[in-house]
């Protein structure tokens, strides 16, 4: 029998590496009687925390370290924090917002995308294209600003000015509503010669009801009396670059994501958007693993409305139906919203805590509860699957039982290949 186990992190407690290899513990030890079955865990994540290291692990390649401005501190003040990326084996460099201009970097007192910029992400870009990078992947995530980029475009020799002619050496969100014009024609030469690829899982816009501040501002630190200023500081930016660039982020989804940043990508790099959990699931060959597979095995730490809207999950699901091969979710904590990837695919959703606990008790105890979860989940999967094989076996129909499991695989293949023609 063949496992596929594809875990996003459960934030806090696992990565997705240590809860692959807790729940294949757990398999080994169901089938342990039998001949052991083959587990292929895959690298997973969603373009956030994680994506270098799903491609590290994926493709091979260098860790590359560099110094960049935190979010929260203006360039050349003398405080750096150190970034790392991903130059892969291929020519490709893979990076992660969060490790430059990420939320985690930012004490949380300090914590106020009013005044946080992504000018450490540019200061990133800029270090790969010194390596000679002709592809980057931008992993989008995690961030604490809310600035559309501009301070990423500031480090790589953008422009910004106030209306009143004014510079703004270092665009933060606070800044956006007052800017005049921007002057793109410095930027960095080497961009030309660089294809730059943003993953984001979200569909949201720049800016309105469901846009980059109002969706995500209160999270980073916003005060709700801020956020129709840097609302209306990112429908300031999108005015500018369409009426002095032509460049048009104004309806595009996904533009929203990162505070903007997805926009910041498309106008001031060129760049394009692609689902991030595609991205790594190419990298990682999960077609190739899926074609022989008999069950696959996801999750992450909540499993809600965000996972069924585009997270690792359901780019999981997406995946795996077209193979028809079944697909159990475990969560650390499991919302009712959830109960929509029924429709995408799942075969059964568990939520790996043994009972309302609180989310210290969860996280200190992620592993034992996963463990133990998909341990039941495996013995019911074992139990089901061979007791009917044993009552075949009893009335010596060995034979009879093989033939008729690939009777069903070729009806089902023969109804898939009848309702694509439809």
């Amino acid at each position: 029998m063949k496992f596929i186990l594809a875990f996003d992190k459960l934030k806090g407690s696992l990565t997705s590496e240590e809860a692959s290899a807790c729940a294949a513990r757990a398999i080994r030890e169901v089938f342990e009687h039998i001949q052991a079955p083959k587990i292929v865990i895959l690298p997973t994540a969603d373009g956030g925390e994680g994506t270098v290291e799903a491609f590290l692990s994926a493709c091979g390649g260098t860790r590359v370290e560099c110094n960049v401005t935190p979010p929260q501190a203006l360039p050349h003040s003398g405080h750096t924090v150190p970034a790392q990326f991903a130059f892969l084996e291929d020519g490709r460099c893979v990076m992660e917002m969060a490790s430059a201009s990420g939320l985690a970097l930012v004490p949380e007192h300090a914590r106020d995308p009013m005044h946080t910029s992504t000018y450490g992400t540019g200061e990133m870009i800029a270090a790969a294209l010194e390596l000679g990078a002709g592809r980057i992947l931008l992993g989008l995530g995690g961030s604490a600003t809310n600035d559309g980029g501009c301070g990423m475009a500031a480090a790589l020799g953008a422009k910004f000015y106030a209306h009143d002619g004014t510079p703004i050496p270092c665009p933060a969100g606070a800044d956006l509503i007052r800017l005049g014009s921007i002057d793109l024609s410095c930027m960095d030469e080497r961009l030309q010669g660089c294809e730059i690829t943003a993953c984001c899982d979200v569909d949201n816009p720049l800016y309105g009801e469901n846009g980059a501040a109002m969706g995500y501002g209160p999270q980073k630190g916003a005060a709700e009396t801020d956020i129709p200023t840097l609302d209306a500081g990112l429908y300031n930016l999108a005015q500018i670059l369409y009426r002095d660039h032509g460049i048009d982020i104004r309806t595009t989804p996904g533009v929203g994501a990162a505070g903007g940043m997805g926009g910041g990508v498309l106008a001031f790099l060129g760049g394009k958007l692609q689902s991030g959990i595609d991205a790594v699931l190419d990298a990682a060959d999960i077609d190739r693993h899926l074609a022989d597979a008999d069950l696959v095995l996801t999750g992450e730490g909540r499993v809600d409305g965000q996972t069924v809207r585009g997270k690792v999950v359901s780019g999981v699901l997406r995946r795996a139906k077209p193979e028809q091969v079944p697909v159990y979710v475990f969560g650390g904590s499991v919302e009712r919203e959830a109960m929509a990837l029924y429709e995408q695919g799942a075969s059964a959703i568990f939520s790996i805590c043994p009972g309302p606990v609180a989310l210290e008790d969860a996280i200190d105890h992620a592993e034992s509860n996963l463990f133990d979860c998909v341990y039941a989940a495996m013995k019911v999967y074992h139990d089901g699957y061979f007791a009917i094989a044993n009552q075949f076996c009893k009335a010596g129909l060995q034979e009879k039982f093989v033939n008729g499991l690939l009777q069903i695989k070729d009806r089902l293949a023969n109804e898939k290949d009848r309702i694509d023609e439809m």
